[in-house]
């Protein structure tokens, strides 16, 4: 017994470390991007309906959209107007979110759309852009991971159930 009491004591500690939240680098063709809300503004500003870029951003909640099965669709501040507003489209088969609330700090990597208008069979985001892809990738030579930090706690890491696509 007195064996057994240490190993569980080591056992329980290295879960503990290793379940800290490494938040992985977001990454541009293949090199970390940093956090830059100014950049993903100006893309809302100067880039056309449909414009795609890799985007590394960080606000607090603004509003929650109603979810739909598969994805948690909720707004982030960006900047001081009132238009410095960004829409997360988080894919729910990459892992459960937390409830989402108003002023919850979100930091997220992953695809800037421009939404403005309608693309295709998407509708315009009512935030004017989307940020999506922000989960694991399946396939990273294909095409980077993105991930979600919701008050410091990592989402998006967890595997994968459907495909990834937006369903609108």
């Amino acid at each position: 017994m007195t064996k057994i009491i240490p190993l569980l004591l080591a056992m329980f500690f290295a879960v503990n470390v290793s379940g800290a939240d490494q938040i992985p680098d977001c990454l541009e063709n293949g090199k970390p991007i940093a956090v830059d809300n100014e950049r993903v503004l100006s893309f809302k500003d100067t880039t056309q309906t449909g414009f795609l870029a890799r985007a590394h951003v960080y606000g607090p909640i603004k509003r929650v959209f109603d979810e739909r099965s598969s994805h948690a669709r909720f707004e982030i501040v960006l900047g001081p107007e009132a238009d410095d507003m960004l829409e997360v489209v988080y894919n729910k088969g990459f892992g459960a979110l937390p409830a989402l609330r108003s002023g919850m700090n979100v930091e997220t990597c992953g695809d800037f759309i421009n939404s403005e208008k309608q693309n295709g069979p998407y509708p315009p985001s009512p935030s004017g852009a989307i940020i999506h892809w922000v989960h694991k990738s399946n396939n990273p030579k294909k095409h980077a991971s993105g991930y979600v930090v919701i008050d410091g706690k990592l989402f998006g890491m967890g595997h994968a159930r459907g495909h990834g696509r937006i369903h609108k």
